[in-house]
């Protein structure tokens, strides 16, 4: 993951309690996730639980909108995959806001019909944190 600078936003689409192996679904997809975990690998702190296949827009000052286009953009060649994998799985996309300078501006938080009506063929969570 990217670490964002001040007043920017990371957007990232988390897929995760899956039964196949993370490179399955990156053979499935035929793209590559910006991170992958794999059930039983052992962390630092911890061992992780479940499988995760994650996919991001690089960390930058454009609306939340224009994030999601680059996202939705990258899963087109296999959109109808990745609507079975998320439907059948748990999907999470989560928006990250990096706010750490009150004098520049925040990236705007639109959400266009358009975007909206292609988060709800993928019943996702949504989720937006704020650091």
């Amino acid at each position: 993951m990217t670490t964002p600078a001040n007043n920017q936003i990371c957007l990232i689409f988390l897929l995760s309690d899956f039964e196949e192996s993370p490179d399955e679904i990156t053979k499935l997809l035929g793209i590559t996730p910006t991170s992958v975990t794999k059930a039983g690998t052992a962390r630092r702190r911890h061992t992780v639980t479940a499988n995760s296949w994650s996919l991001e827009a690089d960390a930058s000052d454009r609306s939340l909108d224009e994030h999601f286009q680059t996202v939705f953009a990258m899963l087109e060649p296999c959109w109808p995959a990745y609507m079975r994998l998320a439907k059948a799985n748990s999907l999470e996309i989560i928006c990250q806001l990096w706010r750490e300078d009150e004098n520049r501006p925040v990236p705007e938080l639109f959400l266009s019909r358009v975007i909206l009506d292609r988060m709800s063929e993928i019943d996702a969570e949504f989720g937006i944190e704020v650091y």
